[in-house]
């Protein structure tokens, strides 16, 4: 038996249908040309329009809600299924996740970025971030990230993280050291408050350098020469008048005859094996000469290593002329060098030495020269 029930709504939709006992009823809406008015208060209207064959609903406040793509509240959810797509234009959607659950997204295996409960996320198997990459990124978003791609500074090759935390742009240094190019021993990081960056430099504007070892004597602390010494004659003590009448004590180093003293050389265990040794002789002539005159030094040396013998033979090195100052006055710094290549020194080697005054040329100073102190400097490595 077929029974038709016309149904009036508010004389606006006309719904019509045929029921069958094995199947639902197929209801029919008539599409209008126009909107209907706004509904008295507590109703509201279902109707079609003409002009796009969508179905809407509208409230007792007027407002139009398109039942088929969606409504002002969610946005337009654009033919998701169509376009693989949900297009929300003006509103923020929140997904709300119980406290052990997590939404995923993926290839369905095991290859997916997790968003937990907490808001945290969590990159599974081969699932990445990623970030804007380019030469010079605007980072100005709190928690914005980017790769700049030119490094920071002329001796970085590799791109740089960068982001900021709300008041300052922050980098994250991360570096392949393989990828530095130009780097020296000693170099440092350093800021430039010119571009507000930090760079890889040489040690100016940057951490000093270990300072040198410095091993200093007094005259009176250089010991006498023994008789089985390389030279045997003692440079006699004696001492030297300074200001306000304080006498400095001092030793002679005779003009013609070759006399000395010995002293002992710790070497530290980051010694440069490769470095020059410096020495510098303090003191002054004992007669100012009228003219530029120069003298002389050797060096004697024997290095005893752990497990080293005492008896090791000496070596000796000369050095060519030192200019003395011709006012006898002023204090001499008599400074030379001798690479240790010649020296031959380690890393914790006790060394045994002997200094003493040669012969040079003719322009050597006539009379004693008066050394007051002996200092002597080691590079560190």
């Amino acid at each position: 038996m077929k029974k038709f029930i016309p149904i009036i709504i508010l004389g606006l939709i006309f719904l019509s249908g045929t029921a069958f006992a094995t199947s639902p009823a197929l209801l029919s809406i008539t599409e209008s040309a126009t909107a209907p008015v706004t509904p008295a208060t507590a109703e509201g209207y279902i109707y079609a329009l003409s002009s796009d064959s969508k179905l809407y609903f509208k409230s007792d406040a007027g407002t139009a809600y398109d039942l088929t793509s969606g409504t002002a509240a969610w946005d337009d959810i654009t033919d998701p299924d169509a376009n693989n797509e949900i297009d929300f234009t003006d509103y923020i959607s929140e997904l709300k996740l119980g406290a052990s659950g997590d939404f995923r997204i993926g290839d369905g295996g095991s290859n997916y970025i997790k968003f937990g409960a907490s808001g945290d996320t969590t990159f599974i198997g081969i699932a990445s971030l990623a970030v804007p990459n380019e030469s010079n990124p605007t980072v100005d978003a709190i928690g914005e990230l980017a790769l700049a791609t030119s490094g920071e500074g002329s001796l970085l090759d590799t791109p740089l993280l960068e982001f900021y935390d709300g008041s300052n742009v922050q980098v994250v240094p991360s570096v392949d050291i393989t990828e530095v190019s130009g780097m020296s021993d000693n170099d440092v990081v350093a800021f430039n408050a010119a571009t507000s960056t930090w760079t890889i430099q040489a040690q100016a504007g940057g951490a000093a350098a270990l300072p040198d070892q410095m091993v200093a004597y007094t005259a009176l602390s250089l010991l006498v020469p023994m008789a089985s010494d390389p030279v045997t004659a003692i440079a006699p003590n004696d001492y030297v008048n300074c200001a306000a009448n304080i006498q400095i004590p001092c030793i002679n180093f005779d003009d013609s005859t070759e006399w000395a003293r010995n002293f002992i050389i710790p070497i530290h265990e980051d010694f440069d094996t490769t470095s020059n040794i410096s020495f510098e002789v303090h003191g002054m002539p004992y007669t100012a000469p009228a003219t530029a005159k120069n003298v002389a030094f050797k060096i004697y040396w024997v290095t005893v290593g752990s497990g080293d013998l005492y008896s090791s033979a000496t070596t000796s090195s000369e050095t060519a002329d030192i200019a003395v100052s011709t006012t006898q006055a002023s204090g001499d710094v008599l400074s030379f060098q001798i690479n240790n290549t010649t020296l031959g020194w380690s890393p914790r080697d006790m060394v045994y030495c002997q200094i003493s005054r040669i012969d040079a040329d003719a322009y050597d100073l006539t009379g004693h020269f008066q050394a007051t102190a002996l200092i002597v400097y080691l590079k560190r490595s």
